[in-house]
């Protein structure tokens, strides 16, 4: 019986010097310039305390699914990062690292990201990662996830990514599903929140081969002129998914990837206003097929783009 998963996995010397060399996301970055992201990932410093106290107080919603307390004060806040820090330990055998996600227009910490569970012999890891609510459905969430994507599958070679969300936080649960991820079952009271109530949780994972055959996959062999025309596609998607965003201002951020039907609000005369909206806005005349693909913001997206 041949052996499954990933054959061509770094050398366990060289892995661990790639995981504290190369920051997620370096590849574009390598190229000139020419590859230009919203975001980018710089490693965890004790300098950026107040900007990560700032951006995770900035709006209660950010802890809504966090199993510890608020911070209150920017003491809890530097307590908290340098504890992060300080758990990444030496480079050899190192199971978890974190970054800082900035913008690119000002390089403003807007959010983390994290490997935990670093797993060499199994060629596992898991992640976690989290914006300032101000940034949430506007595509920030899914660009991290393409550049984290990228890096655990392209750069650490690795074989499975997995993980866990709480099983009543149904945008991240359906963001997660849009990029690939399979399901694996739910946890029973997995885990606690602050308030001591325990939780289920939502465990999924991604294997190589899944993420080869996913929307987020990115080619280690792409050139220049490939790279540049994904760059010219998700700067054409953003404008048209920011246009389309307008229909939903009166709801509040709504993830890209999000079916309609789950929202409650949604009914067929909300779907016949979007699409009298989307027609004049963007000056097309949808058919009835069209029309039926128009399952979420990101749907949208793509049906508009091709329609135009």
């Amino acid at each position: 019986m041949p052996i499954s998963g990933r054959p061509d996995f770094l050398p366990e010397s060289e892995f661990y010097n790639a995981l504290d060399s190369i920051l997620p996301g370096e590849s574009f970055v390598s190229l000139g310039g020419a590859v230009k992201s919203r975001i980018y990932l710089t490693r965890l410093e004790m300098a950026g305390a107040e900007e990560m106290h700032a951006y995770s107080t900035s709006d209660k919603r950010f802890y809504d699914y966090l199993e510890y307390e608020p911070f209150k004060t920017l003491e809890d806040t530097s307590a908290y990062l340098k504890k992060l820090i300080d758990i990444e330990g030496s480079v050899d055998g190192r199971t978890s690292i974190g970054w800082f996600v900035r913008t690119s227009r000002d390089q403003k910490i807007v959010g983390s990201a994290r490997l935990v569970n670093i797993d060499y012999k199994r060629q596992s890891v898991s992640w976690g990662y989290g914006l300032e609510p101000s940034l949430w459905g506007q595509g920030y969430v899914q660009e991290l996830q393409r550049i984290l994507l990228d890096y655990v599958f392209n750069t650490l070679r690795l074989n499975r990514l997995h993980g866990t969300a709480l099983c009543s936080n149904k945008l991240t649960i359906s963001t997660l599903q849009s990029i690939g991820m399979k399901e694996e079952g739910v946890h029973r009271q997995a885990m606690r929140n602050f308030r001591g109530e325990y939780l289920d949780s939502w465990a999924y994972s991604m294997l190589y081969d899944d993420y080869k055959s996913s929307k987020a996959y990115i080619s280690p062999s792409l050139g220049l002129e490939e790279l540049k025309s994904v760059e010219n596609c998700t700067t054409e998607a953003s404008i048209i998914r920011g246009k389309v965003s307008k229909f939903f201002t009166e709801y509040g951020d709504i993830e890209h990837e999000v079916e309609f039907s789950s929202l409650p609000f949604w009914d067929s005369l909300k779907q016949m206003e979007m699409v009298i909206f989307l027609e004049t806005e963007f000056q097309v005349n949808l058919t009835l097929n069209q029309v039926i693909e128009l399952k979420s913001i990101q749907a949208v997206t793509e049906v508009i783009a091709n329609a135009s």
